[in-house]
């Protein structure tokens, strides 16, 4: 260093730039092009995969309503319905038939008018689905509106007949059906929107 002038830049001989390590602009430009290319691959795939996470999180969560109610109409040997909500967190949760079941739904003690919260009923658990993102459910038939477990434990639509329809839940391509037979067992079934 005693060679060079003050002021002046290392040169390669220099012992300064011997020991220098690091990355040149190339290298880096080369890193981001397959870091990016690697984003691109792996993006679909999580999409893909966060959609069936959101579908099967729902119709599980269906699924274990469901299941409750049909447990607690054999427990309390008395009709137990599910119906779709339009504020579950409303103090006094009610059914709306001009709700969706992606809104929330329902589990109660049906004493009075089936498929409505009547002065004698007692509510026994009110889901809002969190975290579901742009998922659709939809449910047709005497299932639109609500599902009734009878203190056997047998499943009944809206009609009193045994439900004709399955619940659906669509997200991001991903399907569940979420089904249940006459005797109440609930299932779910995979499929494609």
């Amino acid at each position: 260093m005693a060679d060079s002038p003050p002021n002046s830049l290392p040169t390669m001989t220099s012992p300064l730039l011997r020991h220098q390590r690091g990355f040149t602009l190339l290298e880096l430009m080369i890193t981001l092009s397959v870091l990016a290319i690697l984003v691109a691959v792996a993006a679909p795939a999580f999409n893909q995969t966060m959609a069936s996470s959101r579908a099967a999180g729902l119709s599980n969560a269906l699924v274990g309503s469901l299941n409750l109610a049909r447990s607690e109409a054999i427990k309390r040997g008395q009709t137990v319905t599910v119906c779709k909500t339009a504020n579950p967190n409303a103090a006094n949760t009610n059914c709306a038939a001009g709700a969706a079941w992606r809104d929330g739904w329902l589990v109660f003690v049906d004493n009075g008018t089936r498929g409505t919260v009547d002065g004698n009923d007692v509510r026994i658990k009110v889901v809002q689905p969190s975290g579901i993102g742009e998922t659709n459910v939809s449910a047709g038939g005497n299932v639109a509106n609500y599902l009734s477990f009878l203190p056997r434990g047998e499943s009944r639509g809206s009609d009193g007949a045994v439900p004709s329809a399955s619940l659906n839940i669509c997200t991001g391509g991903i399907q569940r059906r979420v089904l249940v037979n006459a005797v109440g067992r609930t299932h779910i079934a995979k499929g494609d929107c």
